[in-house]
Order: C-alpha cells, then sequence, then structure tokens
C-alpha cells in the first residue's frame, strides 16, 4: 500500500504533468515555424518522460504481483479465502488460469471433433482457449488432447 506521502508525490507528479500538457497546448496554440526545434525538442523530452514512467509502472506492477503472491500464500496458510478490512476494504483468494497453446493442430483437431469450426480463422484467440479449457474445468471434464497446458495460480485480488 502506498504511504500518504508517496500518494501526495503521484499527485503532485500528475498536477505537474497536466501544467506541462497545458504548456505544450499553448505552445501549439501560438505555433510558428521558427518554434519548429522547440516542439521537436519538447517531443523528445516528453517520449524520454513517458518511457521513464512506464518503466516505473512495470516495476510497480511486479511489486504488486509479489505481494500478491506472498499474501495469497498467507491466506492459504490461514485457511482463509478472503478477508475484510473497513479502511481497506476485501481481499479474496482467487485461482488465475493460465492456457498455453502447446500444440496448435491439436488444438484445431480438438475444436473441430467438439464442432465448433467457427471458432478457427487464421488462429483461435487465447481468450477463446482459456474460456473452452475453463468449461472443461468446471463440468470436471479433461483438457488432455486439446494441444494446450493449463495452470492455475492462487492470487488475491
Amino acid at each position: 500500500m502506498p504511504s500518504a506521502r508517496s500518494r501526495a508525490a503521484w499527485t503532485s507528479q500528475l498536477h505537474t504533468m497536466e501544467q506541462r500538457i497545458d504548456a505544450v497546448g499553448h505552445l501549439m496554440d501560438t505555433y510558428r515555424p521558427k518554434e519548429l526545434r522547440e516542439l521537436c525538442e519538447a517531443l523528445t523530452r516528453y517520449r524520454e518522460e513517458k518511457a521513464d514512467l512506464e518503466a516505473q509502472v512495470q516495476r510497480v506492477s511486479e511489486v504488486i504481483e509479489a505481494v500478491s503472491q506472498v499474501l495469497a500464500e498467507k491466506f492459504v496458510a490461514l485457511g482463509k479465502t478472503s478477508e475484510t478490512y473497513t479502511d481497506l476494504g476485501t481481499f479474496s483468494l482467487y485461482h488465475k488460469l493460465y492456457v498455453t497453446t502447446e500444440n496448435k493442430e491439436a488444438l484445431f483437431t480438438w475444436v473441430r471433433n467438439h464442432q465448433m469450426d467457427t471458432l478457427i480463422q487464421e488462429y483461435i484467440p487465447p481468450r477463446t482457449v482459456e474460456s473452452l479449457v475453463r468449461e472443461r474445468y468446471e463440468n470436471g471434464e479433461p483438457v488432455e488432447g486439446m494441444g494446450v497446458k493449463a495452470t492455475f495460480k492462487q492470487t488475491v485480488r
């Protein structure tokens, strides 16, 4: 959970970013040919800043994933499926299904054998494959022979 200080810093960065966007907007409103280099420099700076921010988001996402995994392990160890805190909300243990196609031809054959030919185009979208696998699991049916690898990962949301 970010501290109040880091939330304030983030809000400050957003405010600063809004000011920068307004400044660029003003620059665009008063554009003249002699400002071409200035616009190019501004674009370069903002692209660099965007790349930096995207890297920060990636790092934060990785930390969130790691904390979620530790929390899921703690839930399991304590025999809990959810926990509610009045100031934080409800956190629940759930199983996230991950599916990868290991054998495309086997998957296509399985889909055809189950009269689902309309799913086949140049490929079967990953979410569609995930839905097929999830449905088989929910119905207690095997996924062997589908040409996929399916794993569950416990996490908390």
